[in-house]
């Protein structure tokens, strides 16, 4: 049974004994103290995010222009990944000329689109090799079909859009926020056939603390 005020999530926990240097088994008045009655580290530096095990991730990949097809570069969570792959922001440009333009979908499934293993840590300490993918959980993958949907997911909806003119290339980013959890991805998907896109995808994972009840 927890002590009043006893903080149980351990990302917490271990983000305080690290940073502050402070003995294994601290008391929970003693954390209490830390952190109460305010919630200041969901704000916290993006160098701290390492101390809680918190793995910082990012990815570009590319779907060229297939004659009669529609392309998509997709971010997602594998099913029973244990952890929440939350999206910060999403860099999306064209890769065409052709009039027309992309939505963002949050999609539930999984997509047989293939995996570009274009993820790299943002935080070096967390592997020696700087391009290395090594640990992380979010896969990017592309493919183009005959349907502006990817192909294998169901329960979609559209969360966004992007726009490109004939003859002129878009480089459009948007803060997005979308918190995925296994199972699920989002999507920058083309309206129209023969026009290809790349996206860059910014985001973080971390486990599930045992208070969400997820991690399938």
């Amino acid at each position: 049974m927890a002590a009043p005020n006893e903080i149980l999530a351990p990302r917490y926990n271990q983000l305080l004994y690290r940073l502050l240097a402070m003995q294994e088994g601290a008391p929970a008045p003693v954390l209490a103290t830390e952190i109460f009655p305010m919630l200041g580290l969901e704000m916290d530096r993006l160098e701290w995010k390492f101390l809680t095990g918190t793995q910082l991730v990012m990815g570009t990949a590319i779907q060229l222009a297939v004659a009669g097809q529609f392309s998509h570069v997709c971010l997602q969570n594998p099913v029973k990944s244990g952890v929440l792959v939350v999206i910060e922001d999403v860099l999306v440009q064209a890769e065409s000329t052709v009039s027309g333009g992309a939505v963002g979908t949050i999609f539930t499934g999984t997509t047989t689109l293939t995996n570009a293993n274009a993820a790299i840590h943002r935080d070096l300490r967390a592997s020696s090799n700087p391009g290395s993918n090594l640990g992380t959980v979010g896969q990017i993958r592309v493919g183009a079909n005959v349907s502006a949907t990817p192909p294998g997911v169901s329960g979609l909806s559209v969360v966004d859009a992007y726009q490109v003119l004939s003859s002129q290339v878009i480089q459009t980013q948007r803060r997005l926020g979308v918190v995925l959890e296994p199972g699920s991805g989002f999507g920058v998907s083309s309206v129209v056939a023969n026009q290809g896109w790349r996206a860059t995808y910014r985001w973080y994972e971390r486990t599930f603390e045992p208070s969400e009840g997820g991690g399938l």
